[in-house]
């Protein structure tokens, strides 16, 4: 079993290393203003790392060194199930723009998405597109499967997409992908009016209503509350298993051999 670390590939992965001795770790600590007196002691124990640590900073601080070790600790998994990860610079951003969400709740004045319940499949208006999104995980195979489908109107598809992730993954984290994954389809296509919808209330909520500071999938809806930015109106939807049926369908394709598909039917 390969122990090496996989953000820097350099040196044995123990908790220690994680959080100083990785150079991708030292690099978002360098980049942050948490001092470098406070992070860069070396200790042999990460419980008293924390100690030191703690001791050295003030409140705010304190909290946002939380946070990026958290980042750090999210980008970690990302890479071991072949995500892309950020950039050091990108984590520490993420990171300053996290606590200051968490302080001012801001997120609640911006996204305020109305979500809707549908017990079967119902076509999006004119004009619109609607994105169907699932996962599936399957754990004998160690791998999980994202689907999507595009329909407009009319109910006629406009493209699907299938992507295989291979590593072990929580449900809701392959939920999670999934979705942005839907978003970034109709970003690549270039439509203008989406309706995002799918199965999993907890991604739907988790996107609508930043409330959750501290689940594993909130950077992953931070990345999708940014893309939905860019369209010129979106709404997200929760759908039961059978009005969701043929994104669920695609998504259950993980055992094959191929990563990817993206297809217009």
């Amino acid at each position: 079993m390969d122990t090496s670390c996989p953000l820097c590939d350099h040196g044995e992965e123990s908790a220690i290393h994680r959080v100083i001795e990785c150079d991708f770790a030292r690099q978002c600590w360098a980049l942050s203003n948490i001092p470098y007196s406070a992070w860069n002691h070396k200790q042999s124990d990460v419980e008293m790392w924390l100690r030191n640590l703690h001791h050295n900073l003030d409140h705010n601080l304190w909290r946002l060194a939380m946070i990026i070790l958290w980042s750090m600790w999210y980008q970690r998994n990302l890479k071991n199930i072949g995500e892309p990860i950020s950039y050091p610079l990108e984590v520490v951003q993420f990171s300053c723009n996290y606590l200051q969400a968490i302080d001012t709740q801001c997120f609640k004045q911006v996204y305020q998405p109305h979500i809707t319940t549908n017990q079967e499949w119902q076509p999006p208006s004119p004009n619109s597109v609607k994105i169907n999104f699932d996962a599936t995980v399957s754990a004998s195979k160690c791998c999980g499967g994202l689907g999507i489908v595009a329909r407009d109107h009319n109910g006629l598809s406009l493209g699907w997409r299938r992507r295989v992730i291979h590593g072990r993954i929580h449900p809701t984290t392959a939920e999670a992908l999934a979705a942005r994954d839907d978003v970034y389809f109709a970003k690549e296509n270039g439509w203008r009016n989406i309706v995002v919808e799918g199965d999993c209330l907890a991604v739907i909520t988790g996107i609508s209503e930043p409330d959750d500071n501290f689940s594993v999938e909130s950077p992953i809806y931070q990345d999708i509350r940014s893309l939905l930015g860019d369209f010129q109106s979106y709404s997200l939807r929760y759908a039961r298993r059978n009005a969701n049926s043929v994104a669920h369908r695609i998504a259950t394709f993980c055992e094959s051999e191929c990563n990817c598909i993206s297809l217009p039917f």
